[in-house]
């Protein structure tokens, strides 16, 4: 009996050498500065064509609430991993926490797109208002008591990976291309609402409205001349709720909520 019983251990041994168990896709969160702007990208360590069910991670720095400009998705991700900022801004001390999460609702393959071993996937940037300090993908204990530490499904299955933190260093903004006073009215608005702003020079500049969910409703890009400038936007055939303007020129960025009703 005793020999039989060692046989089977041995067996059991080999099964897992011979038909190793199938292990799950790691996908990594990766943090880059390119030309002011935060570029949040995702690396899986295998193909992916599922859908990526849940995304959350939080954005740390220091000394300032106004650092981060309003989110951006190139096109892919803003439909199968469409991403918000949490309506909160938290703060520890000198330190700022803003959390992001994103539910993808159909599979990668549905919008033609397809995650290979090693591909860089860009999700979101975040244009930055250029104040000279240092942003991080969060890890500590105090994002993670906000629930806001960095976790990733695939398919409905966790596959957190690492966290990489590159080029963190924000350099300061030019101030030729700053935006100020923005306003929008009237808020709430029904047909048309007139948004407001100020900048120091003459610069190309870029407004969007999303809604709720991140999704682009509008957009144009606009010249904008030295001193008080002024567009408006029609919203007649967009859905009554919570939607957010923003308006960005090569180096800064600025928002405001509005309110269709």
């Amino acid at each position: 009996m005793k020999r039989k019983i060692i046989f089977h251990l041995v067996l059991l041994n080999l099964s897992g050498i011979l038909f190793p168990q199938a292990t799950h896709a790691q996908i990594d969160i990766r943090l880059e500065i390119q030309n002011n702007e935060a570029v949040i990208s995702l690396v899986s360590d295998r193909i992916v064509q599922g859908v990526v069910s849940n995304l959350q991670f939080t954005l740390a720095w220091e000394n300032t609430p106004s650092l981060l400009g309003g989110l951006q998705q190139p096109l892919g991700p803003d439909v199968y991993l469409p991403a918000v900022a949490n309506d909160s801004l938290l703060n520890q001390g000198n330190k700022y926490y803003q959390i992001f999460t994103a539910f993808g609702l159909e599979r990668l393959s549905a919008s033609g797109a397809q995650w290979s071993t090693g591909d860089v996937v860009e999700i979101l940037r975040i244009p930055l208002n250029g104040q000279a300090l240092t942003l991080q993908i969060a890890e500590d204990t105090f994002a993670t008591s906000q629930n806001g530490g960095f976790y990733l499904e695939l398919d409905g299955v966790d596959v957190t990976g690492n966290i990489q933190n590159i080029l963190l260093s924000v350099a300061p903004y030019d101030q030729s291309s700053y935006i100020s006073n923005l306003r929008v009215f009237p808020n709430p608005a029904t047909d048309v609402v007139q948004a407001r702003f100020h900048v120091q020079h003459r610069i190309p500049v870029r407004w969007r409205l999303l809604n709720q969910e991140g999704k682009q409703m509008a957009a144009a890009s606009i010249q904008a001349e030295e001193g008080q400038n002024q567009f408006s936007v029609k919203l007649t055939n967009f859905p009554k709720g919570i939607y957010v303007l923003y308006i960005q020129s090569d180096t800064f960025a600025d928002a405001k909520k509005l309110i269709i009703k």
